[in-house]
């Protein structure tokens, strides 16, 4: 375990691990992004993109930690819309705060869940809203910069959009980073890519598009899709241009059709490059 470590992430929008021998599943990426948008804490919408997502569920389907369950809803407030009307009426100011744990409930020993991310500060920096998230325990390759990246860095564009700034650093204090001894060979071996800096045709897809200012309207539009999936009506583009096809896509795969459908339909191009890099790692 060692000593407490501080790391910064300076580009916070390059998310998207490319990675032949860690192999990432952007699909569980993006919906367990949704998914926590939305406020949910049901497994039953993760399941088909990752079955093991079973294993944190408790037997009513309900996972305990859910972060976006303790951002939304948890502790009797939606603490996203809390820290944006906060910056907004202060940007100087320092209680721009999203807890997650609870003490009264997480320290119990029946859970197969709690929260690993414990607390998120937001301010405003040079002109750019920084984040900080304090972790009490976790490893480097499935949670710190696998899946935990993708969502910390949507939740601070999304604060950041709302507040019309730049997204700045993002940074994560974790008092236990670990590495399982399975993934020493990740670490060991130099293979990667960067295709943000190789490839100039990968870039995100912004989170709110520019018609797009109503942040409470994104996360209604995503609650609604964790509960109709691509059958609803949606106005954000980055659910009809990232998050439905890529859902589509996904469920093609899952039927037995995975060479009918075209990634060209996702529009984020990070992501595109994610699916087709995870089509050819998994299909050959």
């Amino acid at each position: 375990m060692g000593q407490p470590i501080l790391f910064t992430t300076i580009n916070p929008k390059q998310r998207v691990l490319f990675n032949p021998l860690r192999k990432c599943n952007p699909y569980l990426h993006v919906m367990e992004t949704v998914w926590m948008f939305a406020g949910e804490n049901s497994v039953e919408f993760l399941l088909p993109f990752s079955k093991q997502m079973g294993a944190y569920a408790e037997p009513d389907g309900v996972i305990n930690g859910a972060y976006g369950h303790r951002w939304r809803s948890y502790f009797g407030r939606d603490q996203i819309m809390g820290v944006i009307n906060e910056l907004a009426r202060d940007p100087d100011s320092r209680q721009a705060v999203i807890g997650m744990y609870d003490p009264a409930q997480d320290w119990k020993q029946q859970w197969n869940d709690r929260p690993c991310n414990t607390h998120i500060y937001f301010r405003k920096y040079g002109g750019a809203l920084d984040m900080t998230v304090c972790n009490r325990s976790n490893d480097v390759v499935w949670g710190a910069c696998g899946a935990n990246i993708v969502h910390m860095t949507y939740l601070q564009e999304l604060v950041a959009t709302a507040l019309k700034c730049p997204v700045g650093s993002y940074n994560v204090m974790s008092n236990n980073l670990h590495i399982y001894e399975h993934h020493y060979n990740l670490l060991n071996n130099p293979q990667s890519y960067d295709y943000y800096h190789d490839k100039l045709d990968v870039n995100p897809l912004p989170l709110l598009g520019a018609n797009e200012s109503d942040v409470y309207e994104f996360l209604n539009e995503c609650e609604a899709f964790v509960r109709n999936g691509p059958e609803g009506t949606y106005k954000s583009s980055w659910i009809n241009g990232v998050v439905i096809p890529m859902y589509q896509h996904y469920m093609c795969r899952l039927n037995g059709d995975k060479d009918t459908y075209d990634t060209s339909e996702t529009l984020a191009t990070d992501w595109r490059l994610a699916e087709n890099l995870w089509r050819e790692w998994n299909d050959n």
